[in-house]
């Protein structure tokens, strides 16, 4: 085994470790989040990035480069709102 191949894995095993241990750390406060809101975070930041990425990948240049995901974070994150306040509809045979 090479000197950089060594030293790579040094590297790799302590970033694993610190993100470990950053996990076990920030739990307690992420179990406090709610899951939906969570979750819309969650695919809110994968959108962007990957709407991102995606564009990048198909050689087209962002204005602004990287500050771009921010407006793509911007965009995408108001969209969920219309469908999580939609009126309850009834179902046929309820009038409840």
């Amino acid at each position: 085994m090479s000197h950089s191949s060594v030293l790579v894995t040094t590297f790799l095993a302590a970033a694993v470790e610190v993100i470990a241990g950053a996990g076990l750390l920030a739990r307690g406060l992420v179990q406090r989040i709610p899951r939906s809101a969570l979750q819309l975070v969650v695919g809110t930041l994968l959108s962007s990035f990957g709407t991102f990425w995606a564009v990048e990948g198909l050689g087209v240049a962002w204005p602004g480069s990287d500050a771009a995901i921010l407006a793509l974070v911007g965009w995408s994150a108001p969209a969920p709102g219309p469908a999580r306040h939609r009126p309850r509809q009834c179902r046929p045979g309820r009038w409840d």
